[in-house]
């Protein structure tokens, strides 16, 4: 009897040391590569709408609860729970030694062997040895220090123990009764406007070049950083920026919204921060203003698109990133191009242009769903005789790039050419591949002049415009040498020239001003034009009372400590122009855009001016399931050598490609010439000049 008890109490012992055992383990293997990843990424956690206490539960669901649950199911009694036991222990060695082993995560083969060897080393440990039970108090250790790193000296620790903003108590000389609309974009070279004489290309940019005429274009200005998370808040609150700080309202006091809150009902779409305090864009402020505003319908909208459930699926996604080797990261989607949404397709479903009452569709972070954020972003109007303001950073033209001027979408992904080296979105050594990107770029920025045309039309229509300040800018841009995509040293002025476009009331006559601005002018700008006297001390300058340096030193902050001087010269800019001429001509329209790398004009001339066509055993098909005017011509047969690939509706050459490259060759099908590009034919231009028909299969 004595025996028997003594037994059970042993077996007792031997469950619970290995449960205590298993989820130790559990936390190195599954929250620690988690945790590593986002303990440093409050904005992971803003995109996704989650508050301070919800990011915190967050934390504790990852690094409690979850090993709790895998180390309860692996310590189940009788034969199951030994089965259980070994398939737990199985998998998060596996895991573990991932997670381990990632300095060597770029050798794929070697990666996987390695892992899988230290995972049966492990298992074979414990079976025979016991050696996780000997560990159960030293990985206990684990989640203690991660809940001390998270709540604590991180920078999520920082937005969890974020404080509430005090909104500044302006007092107005005068009635104040401006409307004041702010649009951020996201990644837009300013050089990608501009022709040959550095004025926006019309043909091209139509609506942007109407803004110009009619607002003050700061033709020189630059970015303050190409780190989103810092360029934003700084832009928005007339400060420097600070890669430690948080993008919430409490950690920059002197922000638009708590500039205006207490004189503006104020609405606003920030993916990635968090600037807005309740009180001024919350329920607070409906219930004070007696409006609706973004916590009724569009709210609703919101949380459909993230929260909770979209965060869990994000999570998981960049666990794998964190335990995976190069090669399997490769076939995973990318977590690279936004903070949110990385499992959903980041293909944009397709939208017809021509459709009006098509609200546009898309995965967060997609052109069509930030369209759509702006559209409902306008459509809030205020039911009080406070004065609007609208403040919008929109994730566009930022990737991935999936439009076309005419408004339409396409299948697309990260494009080819474009790798993450080091958490850094890198371009390789091949030119062919960087000006298809380059392309893609121009295409997507066509649609979102269409967007900034259809904004200006909406606020004229609603007796707006001519009465608001309006100020149309971006955060940073984007370079297209070898290198990091948001390389200074690579791209120049195509990293730190920004568009920075402002209209104040009642101006209908352009200028151009080719002072050093700076992005962090903005709010004291805003403020100037609006007649109201701040008591913060901005960084930044009003553009049209302040003296402007020649040179703004040591303005652009490239990464954590480290300054540069942007150059802001007009010789910056036609350097970059001059560059990018090289890939197609900066004058044109779109034409030369749709056979971006084809020296010989094709695009928008008959197929039958070109010669008189000769058989050709060149068979081609498209790409399985693809629509739209993204044409992905796979060859049956392949074409001649140093060919060009055409694609021809209706007798009219609507795109073209060099077929130089190994593999499917990308044609864009320009909606001048072409109004169903899924009827389009294949044509090949060869060296010597011969047209063929190639045969579709």
């Amino acid at each position: 009897m004595a025996y028997a008890m003594e037994e059970e109490r042993t077996d007792e012992h031997r469950r619970s040391t290995g449960v205590l055992a298993l989820f130790g383990l559990a936390v190195f293997a599954v929250s620690f590569p988690l945790v590593r990843v986002l303990v440093d990424a409050p904005e992971f956690f803003i995109a996704h709408d989650l508050t301070g206490t919800a990011t915190a539960v967050f934390f504790v669901v990852v690094i409690l609860v979850v090993p709790a649950v895998l180390a309860l199911v692996g310590s189940l009694p009788g034969a199951v729970g030994r089965v259980m036991q070994f398939v737990v222990l199985g998998i998060l060695s596996v895991l573990a030694a991932a997670g381990l082993l990632q300095p060597i995560s770029g050798l794929s083969a070697l990666f996987v062997v390695a892992v899988l060897a230290l995972a049966v080393t492990l298992v074979a440990a414990e079976v025979q040895r016991g050696w996780l039970r000997s560990m159960g108090a030293v990985l206990l250790v684990l989640p203690v220090l991660l809940l001390a790193w998270t709540l604590g000296p991180s920078r999520v620790g920082s937005y969890i123990r974020s404080s509430d903003a005090t909104v500044l108590a302006q007092k107005a000389s005068k009635p104040v009764d401006t409307p004041v609309v702010v649009v951020v974009f996201d990644e837009f070279p300013l050089t990608a406007l501009l022709d040959h004489d550095l004025h926006i290309n019309s043909d091209r940019f139509p609506n942007l070049a109407a803004l110009a005429d009619t607002s003050s274009w700061f033709r020189t200005a630059s970015s303050i950083s190409p780190q989103t998370s810092a360029s934003v808040p700084a832009l928005l609150s007339g400060m420097e920026p600070d890669l430690t700080k948080v993008p919430v309202a409490s950690a920059y006091p002197s922000n638009i919204f708590l500039q205006l809150g207490n004189l503006y009902e104020a609405h606003d779409y920030q993916p990635i921060t968090s600037l807005c305090p309740d009180s001024v864009c919350g329920a607070g402020a409906a219930s004070k203003a007696g409006s609706k505003t973004k916590t009724d319908d569009d709210a609703q909208q919101s949380a459909s698109r993230t929260g909770w459930g979209d965060a869990a699926d994000d999570a998981l996604l960049v666990y794998r990133h964190a335990v995976s080797s190069d090669a399997m990261r490769a076939d995973l989607p990318s977590i690279s191009q936004g903070w949110a949404g990385f499992g959903g397709s980041p293909d944009a479903d397709l939208v017809d242009a021509a459709a009006a009452d098509e609200t546009p569709k898309g995965g967060y972070g997609t052109f069509p769903a930030q369209v759509g954020e702006l559209q409902s972003l306008l459509a809030q109007k205020g039911h009080t005789d406070r004065p609007q303001l609208w403040v919008a950073h929109l994730i566009a033209p930022h990737m991935p790039w999936v439009a076309v001027p005419d408004g339409t979408t396409y299948a697309g992904a990260v494009p080819p050419g474009l790798t993450v080296e080091g958490g850094t979105l890198t371009w390789g050594q091949d030119e062919a591949q960087r000006r298809a990107g380059y392309q893609r770029l121009l295409l997507q920025i066509g649609a979102l002049d269409r967007e900034v045309g259809a904004m200006r039309q909406e606020l004229e229509q609603e007796g707006i415009w001519d009465d608001a300040v309006v100020v149309v800018t971006a955060d940073h841009g984007v370079q297209f040498e070898p290198g990091g995509s948001r390389a200074v040293g690579a791209g120049g002025a195509e990293v730190t020239g920004v568009p920075l476009f402002v209209k104040a009331p009642h101006q209908t006559k352009g200028r151009i001003d080719d002072r050093a601005a700076l992005t962090m002018d903005v709010v004291p700008t805003v403020l100037g034009q609006i007649g109201l006297q701040s008591p913060s001390k901005f960084d930044g300058l009003d553009l049209f009372t302040d003296r402007i340096p020649d040179r703004r030193t040591d303005a652009f902050l490239v990464g954590a400590g480290s300054t540069t001087t942007p150059d802001q010269s007009l010789d910056a800019l036609r350097k970059v122009v001059e560059r990018r001429s090289k890939w197609l001509d900066p004058d044109g329209g779109w034409d030369p855009v749709f056979q971006v790398g084809v020296q010989q004009q094709l695009v928008g001339t008959s197929v039958a001016s070109l010669g008189a066509a000769t058989p050709s055993d060149a068979a081609w098909h498209r790409t399985e399931g693809e629509t739209g005017r993204r044409v992905t011509i796979e060859w049956d047969a392949a074409p001649p050598s140093s060919s060009t690939a055409l694609v021809v509706c209706d007798g009219t050459v609507a795109g073209a490609a060099d077929t130089s490259q190994a593999g499917p060759v990308t044609v864009f099908a320009a909606p001048d010439h072409c109004s169903e590009p899924d009827r389009g034919e294949v044509w090949i231009l060869d060296s010597d000049g011969a047209i063929h028909q190639a045969r579709r299969s």
